[in-house]
């Protein structure tokens, strides 16, 4: 039963980065269309929000915990640029 869990946490992790793919699209369309600037940062600034809250549900993941547990330095950079990113 957990396993299914994990793939359905999976599945929609990859349904969402199709969807933040998509979004990069979309960014890259107002590029070449020259829209409004600040029409395209606002897509962009919603795009890294998105990647950011994409890379907090992985960290949340078991996978990830166990991972950290035995590299710890490394995890703690992650976590570190993670909430950092600006």
């Amino acid at each position: 039963m957990k396993k299914e869990k994990t793939t359905e946490g999976k599945e929609a992790l990859i349904n969402r980065l199709h969807r933040i793919e998509g979004q990069v699209q979309g960014i890259e369309k107002m590029v070449k269309e020259d829209k409004d600037c600040l029409a395209i940062i606002q897509q962009i600034v919603a795009v890294r929000s998105a990647l950011v809250s994409v890379g907090t549900k992985i960290l949340a993941r078991e996978t990830c915990q166990v991972a950290a547990e035995k590299d710890r330095k490394k995890f703690e950079k992650i976590i570190a640029t993670l909430l950092n990113f600006s």
